[in-house]
């Protein structure tokens, strides 16, 4: 989520890992709106783990592996489980690089 500039920014907001997550957005927001319910509350789960830059890997993984696991469930394209695939791993790398001790 872009912040407005005048909105306080907290220490350590990771605006790299919020514009992946809006990547995942915006690829789902395509798909019929009684079908985007459970995957935003996923995005939601994502979003709040990351945003602060304090993001837990096994934890960015077992939501990422569940969104995958409802684009399956829900017989999704599989160009846009693909998308969605590539989205969350570069997502989890930047958490995992920014985890590093």
């Amino acid at each position: 989520m872009k912040l407005p500039m005048n909105l306080y920014v907290p220490d350590g907001y990771d605006e790299e890992a919020v514009t992946w997550i809006e990547a995942l957005e915006s690829k789902l927001a395509r798909l019929p709106r009684e079908r985007q319910g459970a995957f935003s509350v996923i995005l939601d789960a994502i979003e709040y783990q990351v945003e602060e830059g304090r993001g837990d890997t096994t934890v960015v993984r077992l939501l990422g592996e569940a969104l995958l696991a409802l684009a399956l469930a829900q017989r999704l394209p599989v160009p846009l489980v693909k998308d969605i695939t590539q989205l969350l791993g570069r997502l989890y790398g930047h958490v995992a690089a920014l985890a590093a001790p």
